[in-house]
């Protein structure tokens, strides 16, 4: 297996600069094999106009830097540059940590049909505090944005907040772009489309080992 790993990982490194060196400006599949440890399974993650720079070798993958996860995560969603450069600065500590961090950015048009954020706090407080000590908080590097999760690779404890989240606020969820699309070209009305926040997920499995999935976590 570890064979196999290594010829997927020269394979997206080998992709990555030559579509640098001939595509520079194609929105092709551009991005990077994280192979988790001591699995027998690798995880392609899919992005677009990333370099070859981005990205580190480890002896068990291809993983972005701190760096440029940060910049892609704001790519993904739209992050302010200060929340850009915090997120980047947690990634840097320096230890042996592994987390998955779900990373937020509250949608305006939600909170202008709600008409207060109080709404919104109160639900990002309620991610904050799910399953942890009494005035203890996920969110101690970004408060109400940057929560920090165990790590998994099918995201468990994320997707079991997500679905406790839309036990109590379903109207916090927003079917994903697609359906609704589908929905209003069948002129069906009333459907649920605009999302509280828009979402990424960052996955630390240790120094400088460091990968992002696009993860809608209000979407249903």
């Amino acid at each position: 297996m570890h064979k196999i790993g290594n010829e997927i990982v020269f394979f997206v490194k080998t992709f990555i600069e030559l579509e640098q060196k001939f595509l520079p400006t194609s929105y092709l599949l551009n991005y990077t094999t994280a192979l988790s440890k001591g699995s027998n399974r690798s995880r392609l993650m899919v992005s677009n106009r990333l370099s070859a720079d981005a990205c580190v070798m480890e002896d068990d993958g291809l993983y972005f830097t701190p760096k440029h996860a940060a910049d892609e995560v704001q790519r993904l969603i739209g992050l302010e540059d200060e929340q850009r450069n915090i997120l980047e600065d947690h990634l840097n500590e320096d230890d042996e940590d592994a987390y998955a961090l779900l990373v937020l950015r509250l949608n305006p048009e939600w909170i202008a049909g709600w008409g207060r954020k109080a709404a919104a706090d109160h639900i990002t407080d309620e991610i904050a505090q799910y399953l942890v000590g009494e005035h203890e908080r996920r969110d101690k590097a970004g408060k109400r944005w940057l929560f920090q999760f165990e790590p998994s690779c099918d995201m468990d404890d994320i997707e079991d907040c997500k679905y406790f989240i839309m036990s109590f606020c379903p109207e916090a969820f927003s079917l994903t772009p697609v359906l609704v699309a589908e929905a209003v070209a069948l002129g069906t009305k009333g459907i649920p489309s605009i999302p509280l926040a828009f979402s990424a997920v960052v996955h630390k499995a240790g120094v400088s080992q460091v990968y992002v999935d696009r993860y809608g976590f209000f979407y249903i």
